[in-house]
C-alpha cells in the first residue's frame, strides 16, 4: 500500500497495484530514494522463500518488480534490504545459514555499476545496430572494457566505481 501526504496529513492507504502486490505475501518496503523501491515477496516466483525485489515509482504507480538475484537472494528467505544514501552500502536479513541462528543480518558493498544500453542508428532511432563495439575508457584514455551489441542493439557490462570515465559518445561497427 501507499499513502500520499497532503497539507501535512496522510491520505487513505491505496493498493500499490499488481506490479507489487500478489496473492502471496509482500513485506519490508524500503524507498531507497524518490523512485527506487525495494521489498520482499514470496508471490513473484523467485529463487525460493522470500526474495528481495526492486521496482521504480513512476508517478502514482510502479514498474514491474524485478528480482535482484543472487547473491542477495538464495533458496532461503532473504528480506528487509536497506541502503545508505550513496546506494553502495546496505544490509539485509536472511535465514540462509541456520548454523548461525534463525534470521541473521548481512551487510554488502556494491563495487560495480551494471550498465545496460542500446545502440541505434543516428538517422533512425528505431533501427538498432548489431555488432556495434561499445568501449568504456577512463579519462586517461585507458580502455576498461568493451562489448559488442546484440542483434537488437542491446549491450551490458559491469564497471567499477571510483574511476573517472571518459564520456565520448561514439561507436564503431564490429567486424564479427
Amino acid at each position: 500500500y501507499r499513502s500520499e501526504k497532503k497539507d501535512g496529513k496522510w491520505g487513505a492507504p491505496l493498493n500499490a497495484g499488481p506490479e507489487i502486490n500478489t496473492p502471496g505475501d509482500e513485506f519490508y518496503p524500503f524507498m531507497a530514494n524518490d523512485t527506487t523501491f525495494f521489498f520482499s515477496s514470496n508471490g513473484h516466483g523467485g529463487l525460493g522463500g522470500l526474495d528481495i525485489y526492486l521496482s521504480y515509482r513512476k508517478g502514482p504507480s510502479f514498474t514491474t518488480a524485478k528480482n535482484v538475484g543472487f547473491p542477495l537472494n538464495t533458496s532461503n528467505d532473504d528480506f528487509s534490504l536497506i541502503l545508505d544514501v550513496s546506494g553502495r552500502k546496505g544490509m539485509f536479513s536472511s535465514n540462509r545459514n541456520a548454523a548461525q541462528g534463525n534470521d541473521d543480518i548481512y551487510s554488502f558493498t556494491v563495487k560495480f555499476f551494471f550498465v545496460v544500453g542500446k545502440v541505434v542508428q543516428h538517422e533512425n532511432k528505431d533501427l538498432p545496430i548489431d555488432k556495434a563495439k561499445v568501449v568504456v575508457k577512463q579519462k586517461s584514455g585507458r580502455i576498461i572494457t568493451s562489448v559488442y551489441s546484440d542483434p537488437n542493439g542491446h549491450f551490458s557490462f559491469d564497471i567499477p566505481f571510483n574511476k573517472d570515465y571518459a564520456n565520448d559518445l561514439y561507436s564503431q561497427r564490429g567486424l564479427g
